[in-house]
């Protein structure tokens, strides 16, 4: 297996567990604002290309699209949470924790019904 599909591999397999993480906030209150609230990759720290990054991606089972925040383009992971408040942001935070412990490079897109994007990256 060449490192390309190492990291392929990786990638699935930490966004799989995130999922895992994240289930354990699904049955908690959902109260507060509605929100899009998700982790985000950056595909490039991993070394990979975005088609590469996207396939990893899906073949966890989860969507995702490009974001350009301050320090250049990186993926907003979608589907890993249910609701649209509370909740959804306690498993969007599970699945990024999760998902810096297996190593990736990772941080958070808080976006609220009014539109305001609120990056965390670090």
């Amino acid at each position: 297996m060449n490192t390309t599909n190492n990291k392929y591999a990786e990638l699935t397999t930490a966004l799989e567990q995130a999922k895992k993480a994240a289930q354990l906030y699904v049955n908690t209150e959902d109260g507060g604002t509605c929100n899009f609230d998700n982790p985000v990759i950056d595909y490039r720290a991993m070394h990979m290309s975005k088609a590469k990054a996207e396939e990893a991606i899906r073949a966890a089972g989860l969507r995702c699209f490009g974001w350009k925040s301050y320090g250049g383009m990186r993926l907003v992971v979608c589907g890993i949470g249910y609701g649209q408040g509370n909740r959804n942001t306690r498993m969007a935070e599970a699945a990024e924790k999760s998902l810096k412990a297996a190593g990736i490079e990772t941080g958070m897109y808080y976006h609220n019904l009014a539109g305001a994007q609120f990056p965390r990256w670090y």
